[in-house]
């Protein structure tokens, strides 16, 4: 009896076991159906910044980012003109990169604060206070604006599928 009891438990604990491992790999994040150009357009939409802002080329994210193409596979990226600071940034990041990839944002966040710091002390409290990094299934993105429009912006991007 003992033994039929203990293979019984066995049996219940390895099933428990494969049921939690399934259930894990299906809560990892899944890819967005929405491409980072789509989500960058509605976010500066819904920033409504003070200036308009312009589709940064090539060469100036080359100047503003460390894209590595083994860790960002897509990306759009609109910035301020007019030393203000909104920026609206959405990238698509290969699988297991999300790191690096955070990594990356968060120099350019650091970057921003440097570039307004003893310049533009209003904007530099607006980008201290309104940045935000966020990251949904397969994408991160760097969002920042008035405090309103930064999370109009902000929701647009979480809400995403």
């Amino acid at each position: 009896m003992k033994r039929i009891v203990s293979i019984c438990l066995a049996a219940v604990m390895a099933l428990a076991l494969l049921a939690g491992c399934g259930a894990s790999q299906q809560s990892e994040a899944k890819a967005l159906t929405a491409t980072p150009q789509e989500l960058a357009d509605q976010m500066v939409a819904a920033l409504a910044p003070v200036q308009e802002l312009v589709e940064a080329g090539e060469k100036v994210i080359d100047n503003y980012y460390a894209i590595d193409s083994d860790v960002i596979t897509g990306y759009k990226v609109y910035i301020s003109p007019a030393f203000q600071a909104e920026e609206i940034a959405v990238f698509s990041v290969a699988e297991g990169r999300m790191e690096d990839a955070r990594a990356m944002v968060e120099k350019r966040v650091e970057d921003l604060k440097a570039s307004f710091d003893g310049y533009l002390p209003d904007q530099l409290t607006q980008l201290e206070e309104n940045a935000q990094v966020l990251e949904n299934g397969n994408c991160i993105c760097l969002v920042t604006g008035q405090a309103e429009g930064a999370a109009a912006a902000a929701k647009i991007f979480t809400d995403a599928q």
